[in-house]
């Protein structure tokens, strides 16, 4: 009996110490799980891992923007209650994890909770608290197919209009004594960025690709292989090209090499829904 005693008291103690609701007020939903407060705090949901408006995956960034949405309606501009994750490991840097709560006058709303039942977010546990709550939430959502749950049921078919690009090189002369070291070149090509998955992170790639396409000034095919690094809507691609020995105008010993290496710099912007346009 006296054991049962002093265990009670002791988790009256270890839940006011770290489990102390805090009233915060978003000011602005920066993402789909990331939130300024009226303080300049940055804080976000524990336990949740959530899509993101710069995820490289346009399902999942699509699903981002939704959550969004719903963020703003539910939490901008709001007095919000938070509780911090009393566990160290569970924030990120500089940006404060916990629980998110939407007040009403009759009781809270666990945001936390209600992400996981909609299926905004996979259950990713690090704390302990409302454990039960949130593993009850993301069995709903995933026996229902909700929200990223729906996801991996849907095939979507890829966009290969998208790979197509008009380039402007440029590029050093082909000819010897030249007086021009550059000249602009112009052409299309047909890119393939996904040919190898080498690494993956949250908003960035890096990939072996592939690319082939024609320098319309020459009518000349080419073709080439390299790495290429993406960061969100950027990327950076090294590569090496040949050009294939089909049409040439020119007199071949006129060419001081058919192959070359070159940088490639760009962003994507999109332009429509699934209409994007490539400029490096």
């Amino acid at each position: 009996m006296l054991n049962k005693i002093v265990f009670f008291f002791l988790w009256i103690g270890f839940t006011n110490l770290f489990a102390q609701e805090r009233e915060v007020k978003i000011i602005e939903v920066l993402d789909a799980n990331l939130f300024l407060t009226e303080d300049s705090l940055q804080i976000k949901m524990v336990n949740l891992n959530v899509p993101s408006i710069n995820d490289l995956d346009s399902a999942r960034s699509e699903l981002a923007a939704n959550i969004i949405k719903f963020a703003r309606i539910q939490l901008e501009k709001r007095t919000s209650g938070f509780i911090p994750s009393y566990k160290n490991s569970c924030s990120d840097n500089s940006i404060q994890c916990g629980h998110l709560f939407r007040k009403y006058p009759l009781g809270d709303r666990n945001i936390n909770t209600t992400y996981l039942e909609n299926g905004y977010a996979v259950y990713l546990p690090c704390d302990t608290l409302f454990m039960d709550e949130y593993r009850e939430a993301s069995e709903r959502a995933i026996k229902n197919k909700k929200g990223t749950w729906a996801l991996t049921r849907i095939a979507r078919k890829p966009n290969y209009f998208n790979r197509f690009r008009a380039t402007n090189w440029q590029h050093s002369s082909f000819y010897e004594n030249s007086r021009d070291s550059f000249f602009p070149i112009i052409g299309f090509n047909y890119r393939w960025s996904e040919l190898y998955n080498l690494a993956e992170f949250n908003s960035s790639k890096i990939n072996i690709s592939a690319e082939a396409g024609t320098f319309l000034y020459f009518m000349l095919p080419y073709a080439n292989i390299g790495s290429e690094i993406r960061f969100k809507r950027f990327y950076i691609r090294g590569h090496y090209d040949v050009l294939l020995p089909f049409f040439y105008f020119v007199p071949s010993d006129r060419f001081e090499s058919f192959d070359f290496y070159g940088l490639d710099v760009g962003v994507m912007i999109p332009m429509f829904k699934r209409v994007a346009w490539s400029w490096n």
